[in-house]
C-alpha cells in the first residue's frame, strides 16, 4: 500500500514537471497544423511549418508561450509591458510567441486568431506562431491555461524560464537575463 502512495505522488507532482532544463537547449519541437503566421502587404494571412531551428541563431531569442485565453495573457502582461519600454533592439533579442490554441475557450479562437493578426501587423519583427493542437505545450511540459517566459542565449541554451502569475521580481529577474544576453 505504502508503494502505491508513493507511485501515486511521484506521478501527481511530476505531471507538472517541465521537459524544459536551464542551460539545455529547447527540445526539438515542430508545429505543421497552422504555425508561423504570415502576413503580406494587403494583410492577407497565411501559415507555414515551424519548428525550433527557426529560431535565431546569431541573438538572443525570448519565447513567450501562451494559452489562448485572456487570462494567459494578463499573467504576462506585466511583463511584456516592461519588455515594451526597455525598448531592446530587434537586432539584438528576436521574440517569437507561441499561441496554444488547443487551449482556448469554446468559439474564441477565431478572435485569438484576430487579435494575433492585429498583434503581427503592429510587431512585424515579432514571429508568432499558432499551435493549433498544443503540440508544444505537450511537449515542452508547460502548464495548461497559463504562460511562460522562456530566455535562450544567442547559442540556444535556455537561460531563464518562468511560468505562470509572474511577480515583480520575477520580471526583474526576467529583464536582467535578457540583457546578459543581448
Amino acid at each position: 500500500m505504502i508503494k502505491i502512495v508513493l507511485l501515486s505522488a511521484f506521478l501527481i507532482t511530476s505531471h507538472g514537471l517541465s521537459a524544459l532544463e536551464i542551460n539545455q537547449p529547447l527540445p526539438m519541437s515542430s508545429v505543421n497544423d497552422k504555425g508561423e503566421l504570415l502576413i503580406n502587404r494587403e494583410h492577407v494571412i497565411r501559415y507555414r511549418p515551424w519548428d525550433v531551428s527557426a529560431l535565431s541563431d546569431d541573438k538572443a531569442n525570448l519565447i513567450l508561450h501562451m494559452a489562448g485565453r485572456s487570462s494567459a495573457n494578463k499573467l504576462i502582461q506585466p511583463f511584456t509591458d516592461r519588455l515594451t519600454a526597455e525598448n531592446i533592439a530587434s537586432d539584438k533579442l528576436h521574440s517569437t510567441t507561441i499561441i496554444n490554441l488547443d487551449d482556448t475557450l469554446w468559439g474564441t479562437r477565431h478572435l485569438v486568431t484576430s487579435k494575433i493578426k492585429h498583434n503581427k501587423i503592429k510587431h512585424p519583427k515579432t514571429t508568432f506562431v499558432l499551435d493549433n493542437n498544443g503540440k508544444i505545450r505537450s511537449q515542452w511540459g508547460l502548464k495548461k491555461e497559463s504562460a511562460a517566459i522562456i530566455v535562450l542565449s544567442a547559442s540556444g541554451e535556455v537561460v531563464y524560464l518562468k511560468q505562470g502569475r509572474l511577480l515583480d521580481e520575477d520580471i526583474d529577474q526576467a529583464l536582467a537575463v535578457i540583457k546578459q544576453q543581448l
